[in-house]
C-alpha cells in the first residue's frame, strides 16, 4: 500500500474543503478542481504571531521514543504563524494561534521549546492582513494544542473542522463543529484508522 505524507494528505484535504459546498459531498483528493489551484484570486497568507522562538533537537526530532539519540544542546529557530486561505469566495483559517490572555514568557536554560516573543494576538494579526473574524467561513484545526486552537471562540460564522477525538478533548459541541474522520489510509507516521 502506498503511503502519503501527512502534509500531502492535509493539503489535498485543504483544497477539497476549499472547493466543495457544505451541502454537497466532498470531492476525492484526486478530483480537486484544478482551477482552484490556478486561481489568480486565491491567496495564502501567514498570520504572524510569535518570533525568535526555538526547539531543541530532541523535542523536534525525538518524539516520545528515542530522544536520547539527539543532542539537547542543538537548537532550531522557530516562529508561530498560522495560515489564512482566501479562495476568492471563502476565508479559511488553518489553526487560530494562542489565546489572547496567554502571558508572555521568557526561555529558561533547560527549555526544550520556547514559543518566542509575541508579535501580535491572533485577531489583531488577522485584521492587519485586512480580514475580520466575521469573514471567516471555515477553520481547519491540525490538532488541539492551545497554540493551534486558542482563538476558535473569536469566529462566530466559522465551521470548525477537526478530528472527533480533538473536539471531545476540548469539549467542543454545536452545529459549527464538523467532526472529520481521516480514513483514506495511513499517514507517514500514523497508522490507518
Amino acid at each position: 500500500m502506498k503511503r502519503r505524507s501527512f502534509i500531502a494528505s492535509f493539503v489535498a484535504a485543504l483544497f477539497s474543503f476549499a472547493t466543495f459546498d457544505d451541502s454537497s459531498r466532498p470531492r476525492a483528493a484526486g478530483q480537486v478542481e484544478k482551477n482552484a489551484l490556478r486561481s489568480s484570486s486565491m491567496k495564502i497568507l501567514a498570520v504572524k504571531l510569535y518570533e525568535k522562538g526555538f526547539m531543541t533537537q530532541p523535542f523536534l526530532m525525538g518524539g516520545e521514543d528515542g530522544i536520547e539519540k539527539f543532542d539537547a544542546s542543538v537548537r532550531y529557530r522557530s516562529t508561530l504563524q498560522n495560515f489564512l486561505i482566501d479562495t476568492g469566495s471563502e476565508v479559511i483559517l488553518v489553526d487560530t494561534g494562542m489565546p489572547i490572555e496567554t502571558p508572555d514568557t521568557a526561555p529558561t536554560p533547560d527549555a526544550t521549546i520556547f514559543i518566542g516573543t509575541r508579535i501580535k494576538d491572533y485577531v489583531s494579526a488577522l485584521k492587519d492582513l485586512g480580514y475580520s473574524p466575521e469573514q471567516v467561513s471555515k477553520i481547519l484545526v491540525t490538532h488541539k494544542h492551545p497554540d493551534h486552537t486558542g482563538e476558535l471562540r473569536s469566529f462566530p460564522n466559522a465551521k470548525i473542522y477537526m478530528a472527533p477525538e480533538e473536539a471531545d478533548a476540548l469539549n467542543l459541541t454545536g452545529e459549527n463543529i464538523i467532526r472529520v474522520a481521516y480514513k483514506d489510509g495511513p499517514f507517514h507516521n500514523f497508522a490507518a484508522h
